[in-house]
């Protein structure tokens, strides 16, 4: 089920299209996309930023009433980041460092996805809520066997855009 919800996460960020369109907002570096279930009426809108090079994005989704958090790389990324994608997935590792703006650096071990890492329940929560207290950036260190990638992502409009997600209810 874990491995599911993550992958709801990265389905969702890739059919937004990484790319501010109608049904998104922008805030910030940061997007918002509101998606409600039409059978459910459950919340399953999500939250998310691109980096610089746009290879990797970190996204803030709604699931069974509480946040998911995931990092993973974009689907479209030129630089030879789809191949890396499998080598990440044979070898991934789960162990990631974060931090926002110059707090201390967090460790901490993340699920294994289909797109990248995740976290879901209390530490996603606690995450999100690190993400909208950041008012610089927050940075992201994790990797595979041969590689270690540090990934540096706005935190301007992360705090709007999570909010908007209104606590996932």
């Amino acid at each position: 089920m874990t491995n599911r919800l993550l992958v709801g996460l990265a389905l969702t960020m890739v059919a937004a299209g990484w790319l501010p369109v109608s049904a998104q907002e922008q805030m910030g570096s940061w997007y918002y996309s509101a998606s409600i279930d039409p059978i459910t009426d459950v919340n399953t809108s999500s939250a998310f930023t691109v980096d610089d090079d746009e290879e990797w994005a970190l996204g803030i989704n709604c699931r069974d009433g509480g946040y998911v958090a995931g990092v993973m790389i974009h689907p479209n990324s030129t630089n030879g980041a789809l191949l890396r994608l499998k080598a990440i997935m044979e070898t991934w590792k789960r162990e990631m460092t974060w931090r926002t703006d110059q707090n201390d650096p967090v460790t901490e071990r993340w699920l294994v996805t289909e797109a990248g890492l995740g976290l879901r329940d209390d530490r996603a929560a606690w995450f999100t809520q690190e993400l909208m207290l950041a008012t610089d950036r927050v940075v992201l260190r994790f990797g595979h066997s041969a590689a270690t990638y540090t990934v540096i992502l706005s935190a301007d409009g992360a705090a709007e855009a999570i909010a908007a997600l209104n606590g996932c209810n």
